[in-house]
């Protein structure tokens, strides 16, 4: 029984170690970052401890002489007299005792302890790496989400498996935390900075925005909450900063929410500054009877955070550029500046490969709306869709969008037809990368297929391979019927014939790969009613669902509703119907008129009037040849007769035609007569 319990209990020690194992594997690079901030902070805490004016975590500057004394404080170090300084410090001196008065003599030896290398306040330096031990580990566990569902709620623009944008956010922020504490704990030991100047130049409002802006809402606003933790430990747990810069950072978080455009951050830049104005007189009213001396000046204070609010928008507009280069990122601001369809690649596209031009602006126009309808990342998509099919550019007449007419995969093989087509989404991704795109839309690109099967070449490989085991049979000497039934029986596999397995990992990919479905699709509808579309493209979208096209992308039931009827909509625009100019109305009621009379005047008759007939079509041909304005899709087949002048015209002149053959009859006749005379 024993030996069981040893070697269960050596099991389960395997396994917890296997899984702490696992755990440092997978967040290594978060736990090395988080550490290194620690640990650069904690220099910076030794630096400001070992500078300022502490004696055993008391300060010299809340002493003065008649003061009684708070705390007993002893030498710990002996501190000999020089020229420059008479005051001699003994060891184990007690230099103020609780309950008494602090002397002369007993402040001028505090004085010289704070200002001593040899005195450290280590007590002081302990409690402060405790406290910002505490606030990185609650960095850490904010920022070291696991799953990757968890890091796709938190980076609106980092999509599927990619690791990259997370990184890229972990290190501006752990960046933006250790620069605000050094400005928090150097600036006022070193330079001496008030807390008014601190105000006017601490970036913290500029941080928080370029976080906000680049990696969203949620990062931005639990950034700002440890920032402000961390830089009570600089002002010596002091409210009246850190609790500003609290409301300063929620404020600008929330007003940059939204901006898509350059030149609205002024006015958000304005918005902020005023914020930034309102929080600092608040907050020094409120503080006010335990710090008077910003009472006193608390329309400077207010004035120089208005100024820092104000200058660090304009200071953003002029960051973000460069950062979201170096960074790769697919902010707001790059997916506008990237959302432009006069760049050179898009040049090259309506030049090279038209139909793949149009059809990319129709799908990314569908995926922004389906998006948009869902709240998600829309600009994203739409710049995805602009993009998704660069690929076509290397072989544009190889795709049916680009041909007029011939057909290139006619005299191919349909593998090689299968590879060619299959090779675009490949490609895509290698111009996208020599483009610089940001990695989620390289993403969206790769993924924009899935993996389902080409099924036209498909079918076609189906039938060339029962072809050649028809020709295999009757050169065996079977007969046709054995050699057709035995190649009905071949079930070719369409393993060979999908696309790479990059389903879509998110919502935006998995509704480009449907806007890209339906838009292709509605281009064989020639004029369907609504109902008829709604059918077609709940078929699709049930079609992509059956194949397992849509299983890692998270979407469910009640999104989909909502992708169909925006799809819908949108495609239905397409099959619009105009109002009938007058020109055209005219011409109907008058081909109507014409055929009514060419009816009675045919009962009447009794006889067929084919030629008649068959004139009046061939001024319809050419009246409708001639006609201007836009037809609807359902009126293409409309045959419209020529204008009134033009067919009495016409008619004239084969009247004139019929009289000239009847003379040409007559006098023929009457020749044969007089021959047959002659010849009796």
């Amino acid at each position: 029984m024993s030996h069981n319990e040893s070697e269960k209990d050596r099991t389960l020690w395997r396994i917890r170690k296997e899984a702490v194992g696992r755990y440092f594997s997978r967040n290594s690079i978060r736990l090395w970052s988080f550490l290194l901030t620690f640990l650069i902070c904690a220099g910076f805490s030794f630096v400001r401890i070992a500078s300022s004016g502490t004696v055993a975590s008391h300060a010299v500057l809340d002493y003065e002489v008649g003061q009684i004394a708070d705390a007993t404080i002893e030498a710990k170090v002996s501190l000999p007299a020089s020229i420059g300084d008479p005051v001699e410090v003994k060891k184990n001196e007690v230099i103020i005792r609780k309950g008494f008065p602090v002397t002369r003599e007993a402040y001028d030896k505090l004085q010289k302890m704070a200002s001593s290398p040899l005195y450290i306040d280590y007590i002081a330096f302990l409690s402060s790496l405790l406290y910002l031990f505490l606030v990185t580990l609650l960095f850490y566990f904010l920022f070291s989400l696991t799953t990757k569902e968890e890091r796709g709620r938190m980076l609106l623009n980092a999509l599927g498996p990619d690791r990259e944008p997370y990184l890229q956010m972990l290190l501006l922020d752990c960046i933006s935390f250790v620069l605000i504490y050094a400005f928090c704990s150097i600036l006022p030991v070193f330079m001496g900075m008030s807390q008014g100047q601190l105000l006017l130049i601490l970036p913290v409002t500029l941080c928080i925005m370029l976080a906000s802006i680049i990696f969203g809402f949620e990062n931005a606003l639990y950034l700002s909450f440890v920032i402000s933790l961390a830089a009570m430990d600089a002002f010596g747990y002091k409210l009246f900063i850190p609790i500003y810069m609290l409301a300063s950072s929620v404020l600008a978080t929330r007003l940059v929410i939204g901006v898509s455009d350059r030149n609205r951050m002024v006015l958000v830049s304005i918005g902020v500054s005023v914020a930034d104005l309102l929080s600092c007189l608040i907050i020094s009213i409120i503080y006010n009877a335990q710090i008077p001396e910003i009472w006193r000046q608390i329309w400077k204070l207010s004035l120089f955070a208005s100024l820092n609010g104000f200058v660090s928008g304009l200071l953003c507009m002029g960051v973000i550029t460069p950062l979201e280069l170096l960074m790769n990122t697919s902010s707001v601001f790059r997916l506008t500046d990237l959302d432009n369809t006069n760049a050179k690649i898009f040049e090259r596209m309506r030049k090279d490969a038209p139909g793949t031009f149009a059809h990319s602006e129709a799908v990314a126009e569908l995926a922004e709306g389906a998006c948009r309808s869902l709240g998600l990342n829309s600009r994203l998509a739409k710049v995805a869709g602009l993009y998704h099919d660069i690929g076509k550019i290397e072989n544009p007449e190889y795709f049916t969008e680009n041909q007029n007419g011939e057909n290139r995969h006619d005299n191919l093989k349909a593998s090689l037809s299968f590879t060619i087509i299959k090779g675009h989404v490949r490609r895509g991704v290698e111009i996208a990368k020599k483009e610089y795109l940001p990695k989620s839309v390289i993403t969206l690109i790769s993924e924009h297929h899935g993996n389902q099967v080409i099924e036209w070449f498909y079918k076609k490989a189906q039938d060339e391979q029962r072809a050649k085991i028809i020709e295999d049979c009757l050169a065996a000497g079977k007969s046709r019927e054995e050699a057709e039934n035995e190649a009905k029986n071949l079930v070719l596999s369409d393993v060979d014939f999908r696309y790479d397995d990059c389903r879509p990992s998110s919502k935006e990919s998995a509704i480009l790969m449907l806007a890209d479905t339906v838009q292709a699709a509605s281009k064989s509808w020639e004029s369907c009613s609504y109902s008829a579309i709604e059918v077609k493209i709940s078929e699709l979208i049930k079609h992509k669902i059956d194949d397992d096209q849509l299983a890692k992308c998270n979407l469910s039931f009640k999104d989909l509703n909502v992708i169909q009827q925006s799809f819908l909509d949108t495609t239905w625009a397409t099959f619009h119907r105009r109002t009938k100019y007058p020109s055209q109305i005219a011409a109907e009621e008058k081909q109507a008129a014409e055929k009514a009379s060419l009816e009675k005047s045919q009962a009447e008759s009794g006889r067929p009037l084919a030629q008649d007939e068959k004139s009046a079509e061939t001024a319809e041909k050419s009246s409708g040849d001639s006609q201007r304005g836009e037809i609807s899709p359902s009126k293409a087949k409309t045959k419209v007769r020529k204008s009134p002048s033009k067919t009495s015209k016409n008619s004239e002149l084969s009247s004139k035609k019929s009289e000239s053959s009847g003379a040409k009859k007559k006098s023929s006749k009457d020749g044969k007569k007089e021959v047959k005379k002659d010849g009796k």
